[in-house]
C-alpha cells in the first residue's frame, strides 16, 4: 500500500489547529503553506509504505498532538532538551518542529532497534541538518544513564561519534504499552525530571506487553512526585492514557 498524503495533510491540519478534531481534506489543502508541506511530505514518504501507515495513522496522531497540547499547557513554550524513550520513528519530533509555538532546543530519540533510528532521522531530516537539534540514537533504554548521559550516534559519513553531558528537561515516552518490566525503566528516569508518558488498554494488539485496564492503574504503575495532568482519549480501538508530571 503506498503512503497516502491525505493523511498526511489531516495530522499536520490537526496540528496547525491545535485540536484533536478531524478537519476535513479540502481546508487541509488550503490552510498549509504548500511549501512546507512539499518538504515534509517528501521526508514522510522515506519511510516504508506499512510504517507510514502506522505512523500517521488516525490513532498515532491523535495521542502526539494531544501530548503537544498538554505539554504547551503545562510547560510551553520552551521545552528544553527533549529525551524521546522507545521513540521508533519519532513521529512526535516531527509534529513538534511543525508546531506552531513549541519550541525545544533539541530532541534525543532513543530505540534498540537500529533501523526505526535511521528512520527517525530520515523522517526529522530537516532537524538533523539543523546542527542535530534531532538525533536517533540506537541504545537501550535499560541503559540509558539519564545522569550522567553518554551515547553513540552516527554521523553523515557512517562514523560513530560519542555525545556527552545532554541533559534532559523532559523525558517522554509514549509507548508504555510496548516497555516489558516497565517498572525498572521508571526506577532509571532521575527523580524531579518532568515527565510525559502515554500507554493504553490495546490489549489485543500482540506487540503490547504492558497495557493498563485503566487510568489509576497506569498512574499507580508510574509513581511521581507530582501530577500535573491525568487524563484518557478515547479511540476508535481503544483508550490511550496520559500522566504528565514530577518523577
Amino acid at each position: 500500500m503506498e503512503p497516502r498524503p491525505e493523511k498526511f495533510l489531516l495530522s499536520l491540519m490537526a496540528l496547525s489547529r491545535t485540536t484533536i478534531q478531524q478537519p476535513d481534506i479540502l481546508e487541509a489543502m488550503n490552510a498549509l503553506d504548500g511549501e512546507l508541506l512539499g518538504v515534509s511530505y517528501r521526508h514522510a514518504c522515506k519511510l516504508p509504505p506499512a510504517v507510514f501507515t502506522d505512523a500517521f495513522s488516525d490513532g498515532q496522531t491523535r495521542s502526539k498532538l494531544w501530548a503537544l497540547s498538554i505539554m504547551e499547557k503545562l510547560w510551553g513554550p520552551d521545552l528544553g532538551t527533549v529525551f524521546v524513550a522507545a521513540g521508533w520513528v519519532c513521529q512526535l519530533a516531527f509534529f513538534m518542529a511543525r508546531h506552531p509555538r513549541l519550541r525545544v532546543h533539541k530532541v534525543r530519540s532513543f530505540d534498540i532497534c537500529r533501523e526505526a533510528t535511521s528512520m527517525a532521522d530520515d523522517l526529522n531530516r530537516q532537524w538533523v541538518i539543523d546542527s542535530w537539534r534531532f538525533k536517533a540514537v540506537c541504545k537501550d533504554i535499560f541503559e540509558l544513564d539519564m545522569w550522567e548521559p553518554s551515547y553513540e550516534v552516527t554521523n553523515f559519513k557512517g562514523e560513530q561519534v560519542i555525545l556527552n553531558g545532554e541533559y534532559p528537561d523532559l523525558v517522554i515516552n509514549t509507548a508504555c504499552e510496548h516497555i516489558q518490566d516497565f517498572g525498572k525503566w521508571w526506577g532509571t528516569v532521575p527523580v524531579g525530571l518532568r515527565c510525559v508518558l502515554q500507554s493504553n488498554d490495546f490489549f489485543s494488539q500482540a506487540h503490547h506487553v504492558n497495557c493498563m485496564r485503566d487510568l489509576e492503574e497506569f498512574k499507580a504503575s508510574a509513581p511521581m512526585r507530582k501530577v500535573l495532568f491525568a487524563g484518557e482519549l478515547p479511540l476508535p480501538k481503544y483508550k490511550r492514557f496520559m500522566i504528565c508530571g514530577i518523577r
